[in-house]
């Protein structure tokens, strides 16, 4: 039976990463052939904005947070610099997918069973 993975973007998180890889090593002994959605989903500017507005808020009111917003590609890349070569080799991806109108057009055409 072919199952595809949904869960959260295994760009930088390592524990997700191992977790996603154990549970295609347990699907696949099983006899499935499994794939994991890359899902990466763009943030809105709107979302970006209020969030940056909120950490400058909580700056006044003294909290200690960082007034940044999102890593810049050379951040990234030092980030992911480990993680993009396990997956690349360990974790059985589709190509990127960006919205939710791309995840279904897939499932409908090539997975036959999700799991959440």
């Amino acid at each position: 039976m072919k199952i595809g993975i949904i869960t959260h973007p295994i760009i930088y998180n390592y524990g997700g990463i191992l977790q996603n890889y154990a549970l295609q090593q347990v699907l696949e002994e099983m006899g499935h052939e499994v794939y994991t959605i890359d899902r990466l989903p763009k943030t809105k500017l709107i979302i970006k904005i209020l969030s940056v507005g909120k950490r400058a808020l909580l700056k006044l009111t003294g909290k200690k947070v960082k007034l940044r917003s999102w890593q810049n590609q050379k951040e990234s890349d030092i980030i992911n610099k480990h993680t993009r070569g396990f997956v690349k080799k360990y974790i059985q991806t589709t190509s990127s997918i960006f919205t939710d109108t791309e995840i279904k057009k897939f499932i409908k055409n090539t997975i036959l069973m999700r799991i959440l």
